[in-house]
């Protein structure tokens, strides 16, 4: 091969007029959403205490209505005011280690964000969405506060990559059965497939 042709450079003429922003908008965020992953947690004890549960993983009525859920994370392992809740510059993370969100929320909640598309499901039951994996630290946290109580949590990967249950008590995991009652609704059924 001559030596000029070792320095040839290929040269894709431009797409002129050719709009690519619809292109971006589509395939971007594909790569940067994460797994969703559908959880469902059935609490079973006390009538009364499992009322209280559900009015402590409430997020308060002083909070915007648009920001409100009925199973938030930082009602159970609140996030501390000195974390930076947007993206931080190298800088910023070599003087402050482990003090942005997405470090924080790993750490402690096990997940990336906090729960998302939560819904109630009858007393002591709970619908809700994580980011890649299961809040695990946090029911365990939830079990701690209320040990009278037995905290069951079945979650599912949108993809089937997993499919666990999991059973709490007093700050501890456990192995206990669900009663027939407190039966879990299928996996077609928490994805929303009938």
């Amino acid at each position: 091969m001559p030596s000029s042709d070792k320095n040839r450079q290929i040269t894709i003429p431009p797409m002129t007029g050719f709009d690519w922003s619809w292109v971006i908008s589509i395939f971007i965020p594909i790569f940067h959403m994460p797994n969703h992953v559908y959880n469902e947690l059935h609490i079973t004890g006390d009538s009364t205490l499992i009322e209280e549960v559900e009015r402590f993983v409430s997020t308060p009525e002083s909070v915007p209505k648009k920001q409100r859920q009925v199973f938030d994370f930082n009602q159970i392992i609140p996030m501390p005011s000195c974390v930076f809740e947007r993206s931080v510059s190298l800088k910023e993370e070599e003087e402050h280690p482990h003090r942005n969100w997405y470090e924080w929320n790993k750490r402690h909640w096990d997940t990336k964000w906090n729960a998302y598309e939560c819904s109630k499901n009858g007393a002591g039951r709970f619908l809700f969405t994580t980011a890649w994996s299961i809040p695990h630290r946090v029911i365990e946290a939830l079990s701690w506060l209320f040990p009278e109580l037995t905290f069951s949590l079945y979650s599912q990967e949108e993809f089937h990559h997993f499919d666990v249950e999991m059973h709490f008590k007093a700050g501890e995991q456990i192995d206990e059965p669900v009663p027939e009652e407190q039966e879990s609704v299928s996996s077609r059924e928490l994805v929303g497939v009938s």
